[in-house]
């Protein structure tokens, strides 16, 4: 997937050096939000972007060497216009046609064909129309003079696009091994043990990573609304999931709560007694919970359902 920041949406609509600066920083904050979706590719910017107008008469090359402007929000910014890759070098000898469908505007030239001629998505600043929608809608004409209309994603909230890039790598996720590799990105609010990493591969991907994944999705979801105070009381049994702590007949015996003793990544080990059940699988997940002693959601296991003092 390639990644263009969309120079057309410097439309000159901030009104002031704040502005400017909170559009800046919001647009670096997307792009970065959406980098590791590309596979390693940069994003792609234009030539010409030195000279575009965040607002009229200053142009993002003014705002670069602005001093009144936090050196920190310029040079984050300024590392993706400085050097390149520029989108120009991929479209420069094609001959295609590129219309803006809401407006009529001709965008041949610019980084909205070049994300129509790749597939591509767009990151853009807020708030400039005709690109604050979640796509851009165009006429498409290539070589082969087909005509067709195409809707090119276009992110410019930070928040979102790191949602896209999560879904885009839940795709493109296809093995044990890259869900552990990507594991931060997927479950940003969860914390892994390391032992997670060998559990897995006892367990088949093609039959429970489904499941799996959607139980880590709620817990990943509640405990971010804890975090952002929608959620205020913690209760762990309604997280969208059946999850139960472990009885105290299993947990009194000493043999059945060791084996649910792991080692988490601050170096202490605890009793994870809190599961969720996979209902028709014999499949169980075991979390920490946020508490006074670690403010981490921690997963210190993944597999088959452990001995209880019921069921050995």
């Amino acid at each position: 997937m390639y990644g263009f920041v969309n120079e057309l949406s410097f439309a000159g609509q901030a009104q002031n050096l704040n502005q400017c600066t909170e559009l800046i920083r919001e647009l670096t904050k997307t792009i970065n939000a959406l980098r590791p979706a590309l596979a390693g590719k940069q994003v792609h910017v234009s030539q010409s972007l030195w000279q575009q107008e965040i607002s009229p008469g200053y142009t993002v090359q003014k705002f670069i060497y602005d001093r009144n402007i936090d050196q920190a929000i310029k040079t984050n910014f300024q590392v993706y216009i400085t050097n390149g890759p520029y989108f120009e070098a991929f479209i420069e000898n094609i001959s295609h046609q590129c219309t803006i469908i809401s407006n009529n505007q001709d965008v041949t030239g610019s980084s909205i064909a070049a994300a129509s001629y790749l597939s591509g998505v767009l990151t853009s600043l807020q708030n400039a129309p005709p690109f604050d929608l979640d796509h851009v809608e165009v006429r498409y004409c290539d070589e082969t003079i087909n005509e067709q209309s195409l809707k090119i994603i276009n992110l410019f909230d930070h928040s979102v696009a790191k949602d896209f890039c999560a879904n885009v790598i839940k795709d493109d996720t296809n093995s044990w091994k890259d869900f552990w590799s990507q594991r931060a990105l997927l479950f940003p609010e969860l914390v892994f043990c390391e032992d997670v990493e060998s559990q897995l591969r006892d367990v088949n991907f093609n039959a429970h990573y489904s499941l799996i994944s959607r139980h880590l999705q709620c817990m990943n979801d509640y405990i971010k609304n804890v975090r952002t105070g929608n959620i205020h009381t913690p209760d762990f049994e309604k997280m969208g999931i059946e999850a139960t702590p472990e009885s105290g007949q299993t947990l009194d015996r000493k043999k059945y709560c060791d084996v649910r003793r792991f080692k988490c990544p601050d170096g202490v080990e605890r009793t994870f007694s809190w599961h969720s059940k996979q209902r028709g699988q014999n499949i169980r997940i075991h979390f920490y919970p946020t508490d006074v002693e670690t403010k981490d959601f921690i997963i210190g296991y993944v597999g088959e359902h452990l001995p209880t003092a019921t069921i050995k």
